[in-house]
Formats: C-alpha cells, structure tokens, sequence
C-alpha cells in the first residue's frame, strides 16, 4: 500500500510541476498541443494489446451508481446502454478485495467514490464465450489510459508510457477551461 500511496503523491507532485511549465508555454497554440498530444496518446495504445486476465470483465470501476447508469441508458447513452446490459453490481467489498486486492488498494486511494461491477459472461478461464461478438464497450477498453487498471491488464505499459502525455494535456485542458471561465 506504501508503494501505490507514494507513486499517487508522485504523479500528483509531477502534475504541479507540468501545470506550471504549461501556464508558462500558454499562448494561442495550446489547442493544437492538445490534439497533438490525444493523437499520440492514442497511436501508442496500438503497441498493446489484450492478455485476457479478464480484470475488466470481473472488474469495472466507475463513480456511476445503478441508478446513474440507467438513466443515461434511457436517454440513450450507448456506453451505458451496453453496461447495464452485462455488468452486474457487486454487493461486497470483501469479495472485490479477494479478487484483486492491488487494483482495490490503488482505487481507494483516490478517495472516489466508486461503484465496483462485473459481467456474468466472463469464464474461469478469463475469457469471453463470445469473444469475436463482444460488446463495444469492451473492444474499446480501456478507452482512456486513466483509467484505473491492474498490474494484469495488458495496456498497464501504454498507460506508464503515456503517463506524462496525459498530465500534460490535462493540465492544458485545465488552463483552457479557466481562461473559459475567465471570459
């Protein structure tokens, strides 16, 4: 638990550090490094590739509650239409924690509060019995490198080698958003 307290101060220190370089380069062109930056983000995901731990599958975390997901669901929320479809909420933290006791540790870190479901289909085996006709949702996972992933996930590279692209755009998009405001 040391070890994920300290690389969260890490990155958060290194977040400070990058927002202050970026206030510093702001000009016109920020938007431009925004696009440069979610370009390269997404061609380095191509470099990875799924290893079928099945984390996802048995372990999907997000801050929308049952209620949140059908809602958007209803008003027509593909990403959520397909969620409530095959992910079921977990009842229990403790069987969560047995499952995969790091990405738990690295998620209540983040003090979110956080909603923990899986999907019913996923084998023993980690694998999806219909692989070839899955749901969108999980051929596009992970479809951002923040999300939380386990040690096991395959795209756990692609998410430590962008790790700096993704502070610096968020940074950027922070400083945009507040000149927004600003106007």
């Amino acid at each position: 638990m040391t070890d994920i307290l300290n690389k969260f101060e890490n990155i958060k220190t290194r977040y400070a550090e990058i927002m202050k370089e970026e206030l510093k380069l702001f000009d016109d062109k920020a938007e431009d490094r925004i696009l440069e930056l979610r370009n390269k983000i997404l061609s380095a995901k191509s470099k990875y590739k799924c290893v079928k731990c099945g984390a996802c599958c048995k372990l999907a975390a997000t801050p929308n509650s049952p209620d949140d997901l059908k809602n958007l669901a209803d008003k027509g929320d593909k990403f959520a239409q397909e969620f409530t479809k095959y992910f079921k909420l977990y009842e229990d933290f403790d069987t969560i924690k047995d499952l995969y006791p790091d990405y738990f540790d690295t998620v209540d870190v983040t003090n979110e509060k956080l909603y923990f479901y899986h999907c019913d289909l996923v084998t023993d085996a980690n694998l999806c019995p219909n692989y070839d006709d899955r749901p969108q949702i999980c051929k596009d996972f992970p479809e951002n490198p923040i999300d939380i992933l386990p040690i096991s996930c395959g795209f756990k590279g692609w998410q430590e080698e962008v790790l700096e692209d993704i502070l610096r755009l968020k940074a950027i998009t922070e400083i945009l958003n507040l000149e927004k405001e600003s106007e």
